[in-house]
């Protein structure tokens, strides 16, 4: 029998692999470029691919051919890629098994399963409904909560037996093969179909009945049957292969959009920063990427720093010299600064604006979190001093001057519960600002304390791409201008 508790590890290359098992690609699972701007900041294990992992363990253990009669999952709080989580085997009774899922102490996963056990045989008797093959990848659907009411429609109960084979072969020989795929297909249709690209799996459910059998053809039916636009919360059935089924899921926060070149060359009006030269760290996204959008409208001159953001930095550079204006990129990690190619034309360098940031996450508990703490500092205290020191100290600087903006945070004018060790990481940050002025007269280092504007760390907070913009043109007016009047 399988041990009650263990370690598991999911990493990114497990989750490719289950994608092309399951067909479900959401980049929320398998792309870190796009998972960095959606809800956890970080590519996730597939909620179903952890519960089938405890169903692979637990058949090693029990060793024979078992027919499951119900399965249910409930998922609390995501798993990132490679990160350890405990496992722990809550229930184990003649035709019933329990797990829970822990992460760094607190629940992530539980499933329960009810069974029967069959004989052992070289195949499974019953006639099934799968056809194997592979799924190729589809279109991840971008759905929104108001548009799915009623929607219905097919997905075919398909898996390739040597992935299936190679994921779970346990699994593969003690589980009949229609569950399996059932169980594939939730997954596919929620981070697929409904709600697709936005889609957070909450909880799913099967039951085969009594039958010593599944029959039925070799699809399932997916269909909407309740919405809660309140809340962002849809529940739909799945059925195929004489197997009943249902998921939740919610609908995440969609990817913000930040104001294009014609928006903000509107609303410049004389504002002109045409002897600015800056490089703006965290620029392919977000605050970042708007200042790096006033400055090059207002005819200054912008370098981008990305880290893992390629693709949204190229989209920049391509918007901005579309326009007419003057971009380059390059890539930049502020938790390894000397690790990163040196900045070409740097000497060049009026103003560096540092926008780099860690996912920023509530902990409704309101109790201190070294890790969380110690994670922010690595941007907001460590990076930021390296960075700045490393680039901000050649000889035309020391003889010209260069100007720092470092973002800040109002939280520390007034206190917002939940983001306790972002705002004590602020605020060391700035202390970070004046040693700097201090130690290095050149560098002139503004430390603005910002409200929450909008961006993709914000986007169910406030209000809209207006306010941001009206608030970064008014900042950047009284920032961005050549240090010591050059």
């Amino acid at each position: 029998m399988t041990a009650t508790a263990y370690e598991l590890v999911l990493d990114w290359q497990a989750s490719n692999r289950f994608a092309q098992l399951s067909g479900d690609f959401n980049p929320l699972h398998l792309d870190a470029e796009d998972a960095r701007r959606m809800r956890f900041g970080t590519t996730v294990v597939h909620g179903m691919h952890l519960c089938l992992s405890l169903l692979e363990n637990w058949c090693v253990g029990v060793g024979g051919r078992l027919r499951l009669v119900a399965v249910k999952g409930e998922f609390n709080r995501p798993v990132p890629s490679g990160r350890a989580v405990e496992v722990h085997l809550r229930e184990q009774s003649p035709g019933r098994a329990a797990w829970m899922v822990r992460i760094g102490g607190q629940k992530a996963c539980t499933l329960r399963v009810e069974y029967v056990e069959e004989p052992l045989q070289d195949s499974f008797p019953q006639a099934t409904c799968v056809r194997y093959g592979t799924l190729t990848p589809g279109v991840c659907r971008i759905q929104a909560i108001g548009t799915v009411s009623g929607l219905k429609g097919k997905t075919p109960l398909m898996m390739d037996p040597e992935l299936l084979e190679g994921l779970f072969p346990a699994l593969a020989h003690g589980v009949h093969p229609d569950m399996v795929a059932m169980l594939l297909a939730a997954t596919r249709v929620v981070g697929m179909e409904c709600p697709g690209q936005a889609a957070l799996f909450a909880s799913f459910r099967m039951h085969a009945g009594e039958t010593s059998g599944y029959i039925g053809a070799p699809e399932a039916d997916f269909e909407v049957r309740q919405m809660d636009e309140r809340i962002g919360q849809v529940a739909l059935t799945l059925s195929g292969a004489g197997i009943e089924g249902g998921m939740e899921a919610f609908f995440s926060d969609p990817i913000v959009r930040q104001p294009c070149m014609a928006e903000i060359a509107d609303r410049l009006g004389v504002l002109k920063f045409t002897n600015v030269h800056a490089w703006i760290i965290g620029g392919s996204r977000g605050l970042g990427e708007t200042t790096a959008k006033i400055i090059a409208a207002g005819g200054g001159r912008v370098a981008i720093g990305y880290h893992l953001g390629e693709r949204d930095a190229r989209r920049v550079q391509t918007e901005i010299r579309e326009y007419g204006g003057t971009c380059e990129i390059f890539r930049h990690n502020v938790l390894n600064p000397d690790g990163s190619p040196p900045w070409s034309g740097v000497e060049a360098m009026t103003h560096l604006f540092y926008f780099a940031s860690p996912k920023i996450l509530l902990n409704p508990w309101n109790r201190w979190q070294q890790e969380r703490f110690d994670d922010y500092c690595s941007y907001y205290v460590r990076g930021f001093l390296e960075t700045v020191i490393r680039n901000a100290s050649h000889p035309d600087h020391v003889a010209r001057g260069v100007k720092v903006f470092y973002p800040s945070t109002v939280f520390l004018d007034r206190q917002e519960p939940g983001v306790l060790e972002y705002i004590a990481a602020k605020a060391a940050g700035e202390v970070v600002c004046r040693g700097l002025g201090r130690d290095h007269p050149w560098i002139v280092c503004e430390a603005v304390r910002l409200e929450p504007l909008l961006t993709d760390q914000t986007a169910s907070r406030t209000t809209g791409v207006e306010e941001t913009l009206s608030h970064l043109l008014a900042v950047l007016q009284r920032y961005a201008v050549s240090p010591h009047g050059s």
